[in-house]
This record gives structure tokens, sequence and C-alpha cells, in this order.
């Protein structure tokens, strides 16, 4: 399987968007477990981000960015007698545009794992207790290749377009650097709030010139 199927295979399809944002990240390893909830989830929960990415077309010698967005408002159901949220996400290309509805994403958080569905594939993004070096399969939901992930940092810190969140959990998400490309990611929660920021890469280097993807997600607002 190629890097850029297996990656797909997590979740990770993404709009056609690209250009690299800068933030910085302070962060503090430290040994044991916490008990945070770094994943909350309530109705009405609004949380809005801009998504910077950079593309490699080797076939045509050529590289893009593009910006767009992203606006993800909770809604809360139930299934099976039990409490889900729907996720309606929509993008923008700028601030002052109106949202324009694209999907709906499922989460489902039980005491031992955070679940997400999209497309009706389900992908394991966090488990519990949140512990330094807990390793998990993130694609343990559905039939595609295994992708290893763990818990590298906690109890962090992360400046992410000008504000500092504290308490924050810094997951690596199967990441990989070959002689033949590069692929996977990061994914840092604050404490309280969620995702506050995610960078993801999947370029396949066996060709004349680089060919794929690099992308960085910040937060930006939110509202509970």
């Amino acid at each position: 399987m190629s890097s850029r199927t297996r990656w797909k295979n997590l979740g990770l399809s993404f709009p056609v968007f690209i250009g690299l944002a800068v933030a910085s990240c302070n962060t503090t390893e430290e040994i044991g477990s916490i008990q945070a909830d770094f994943y909350p989830a309530a109705q009405g929960m609004r949380l809005e981000y801009r998504v910077d990415s950079i593309h490699y077309n080797a076939f045509e010698s050529r590289i893009d960015t593009f910006m767009v967005y992203e606006q993800r408002i909770f809604e809360k159901t139930m299934e099976s007698g039990r409490e889900e949220f729907n996720i309606r996400v929509s993008y923008r290309s700028d601030t002052t545009s109106n949202w324009e509805f694209n999907h709906y994403e499922k989460i489902r958080k039980t005491a031992t794992m955070l679940e997400q569905v999209i497309a009706n594939v389900r992908y394991i993004r966090l488990v519990f207790p949140v512990e330094v070096g807990k390793i998990w399969d993130g694609n343990a939901g559905n039939s595609s290749s295994k992708v290893m992930f763990r818990y590298k940092e906690i109890g962090g810190r992360v400046v992410n377009s000008n504000r500092i969140f504290s308490s924050c959990l810094l997951v690596d998400e199967g990441r990989d650097s070959l002689l033949t490309g590069m692929s996977g990611g990061f994914a840092w929660y604050a404490e309280g709030l969620g995702l506050i920021k995610y960078e993801h890469r999947d370029i396949d280097l066996t060709g004349n010139a680089a060919d794929g993807y690099k992308l960085t997600k910040e937060l930006t607002d939110w509202q509970f």
C-alpha cells in the first residue's frame, strides 16, 4: 500500500487547499498519566480553524499554496442509547465570506477511547487514560492497515496564532521519514478545549521531484 493510500484511509482526505502557517511549540515531557479532558463536547460547541497547506506536483513540476478556514459545530444526538455528536463541517476562503457546508462527521466518546467517524469509517483518535508512551492503532476501528499513534508529551505549552495554550497533549500520529518519502503528523490538544493544532505531511520522494502535500491546521476561535 502506498503512503498516500495509507493516510487517506486514516480519514485524512482534505479539500484542495494549501500554504504553511507559522506556529511554535514549547513542550515539557512528563512521565505518568493525566485524567484531564482533552476533547470536551457539548451541544452547540463551535471551533474554527485556519488551514494552510503546500502541494507538490511532481508531474507538472509545480508547487501550489492554499488557505481556507474551517468551522466545526457540534450537534448532540443519541444512538443505541448512548450520547454522540454530529459535527457539521463548513469552509470559507476568508474571514468575511459566508460559511459553506461541506460534510458531517461523528464523534463517539467512551470511557476508553474517542472515535471519529468519517463517511461511515471509524478511526481511533484518542485512548484513555492518557499516559505518556501509550501506543494504539489509529485504524483499529476499520479494515485499513495499522497506523500506530503514541502519546508523546503531556502538560506542555503551545503558542498558536498568537495565543498561549497550557496543559496540552501531543499525539504522534504514526510519523514516518524514509528515503522514499515522509508521512504522518502531530496533533496537539488543550485541556478543556480539544484540538488546537494539527500538522500532517504525505510526500513521495521516489521520483525526480517531491509529490504530495504538507498541511497545518490551527485553532483561531471557539465558543461553548
